[in-house]
């Protein structure tokens, strides 16, 4: 029912409700502002307790993801770090070298610099005995 069709029992066992105090001489109209600011304030204060029960799903949520991406990726940063060791104790490449290589392939993906590149390109070559012009 909406308020403004609400006879003045109505009204003022709504006011009793949200704690209204009103006396007899309350006008009908000033129990009803009475009562939609309650209402207001009541319905503002329940999507604030929303906002912060969701927040805090929301906390878990994300640890609980980022717990499962970290024991996923686990193995592979294994992986990464034996095939490092691999390089370095076979002389295939130093740490050094390997350190140069994969930051000319980042700056590859994000396309950086390209003058950037090509002295870290000119740096690699030189490592290798090759030249780079």
């Amino acid at each position: 029912m909406k308020i403004s069709e609400m006879t003045r029992e109505q009204l003022e066992s709504v006011a009793e409700k949200y704690k209204i105090r009103f006396d007899s001489d309350t006008s009908e109209d000033e129990l009803r502002m009475l009562i939609r600011k309650a209402r207001d304030v009541a319905k503002a204060a329940a999507d604030n307790m929303v906002d912060v029960k969701s927040k805090e799903e929301r906390i878990i949520d994300f640890i609980k993801s980022m717990v499962s991406i970290d024991n996923a990726i686990t193995p592979y940063r294994e992986q990464r770090k034996d095939l490092k060791k691999d390089y370095d104790d076979n002389m295939w490449l130093s740490r050094k070298e390997q350190k140069m290589v994969l930051t000319a392939h980042k700056m590859l993906q994000d396309k950086e610099d390209m003058e950037q590149l090509q002295k870290l390109y000119e740096q690699i070559s030189k490592m290798f005995g090759s030249s780079a012009d």
